[in-house]
């Protein structure tokens, strides 16, 4: 995500981004407050897409990214839309890091990404989930 995040990001994102990939709003059920983004990003090759989600800074740590992204991954595999999904994080990430690990993901590589948010680039965790890995990770099929 740039940071800062402006007007025009939320333009280009409702514009450019929803209309061609699989979106949901992250709300609190209880509140109805919105906390955040979660969708998939489809890759060029079929049956592979990419995890993504975006949470407000006051709403880390409590266990909302990690439901948010089964909530995904469960649609994503359910729904036959992928049989591998990525993800991703900078290494200095330590939360998003954890929450992918806690969703059965594996490091598959490491790369130098342009982070917006510091303008340079930065090392970056590729990581790899398939149907199996998850099933092997949950104890049962998702």
């Amino acid at each position: 995500m740039p940071f800062p995040y402006t007007l025009d990001d939320a333009l280009f994102f409702l514009d450019q981004i929803v209309p061609k990939e699989p979106a949901w709003i992250v709300q609190h059920a209880g509140s109805g407050d919105v906390l955040g983004v979660a969708g998939l990003t489809p890759h060029a090759d079929a049956g592979n897409m990419e995890l993504g989600y975006w949470l407000g800074r006051e709403f880390w740590g409590r266990g909302f990214a990690t439901e948010a992204a089964n909530v995904v991954l469960d649609h994503a595999f359910g729904a036959g839309l992928a049989s591998e999904i990525t993800a991703g994080c900078f290494a200095d990430n330590i939360r998003s890091a954890r929450v992918l690990a806690k969703l059965g993901f594996r490091i598959a590589g490491e790369t130098l990404r342009l982070c917006l948010a510091e303008g340079r680039e930065l090392r970056h965790y590729d990581l790899l989930l398939t149907r199996e890995m998850r099933a092997d990770n949950s104890g049962n099929v998702r």
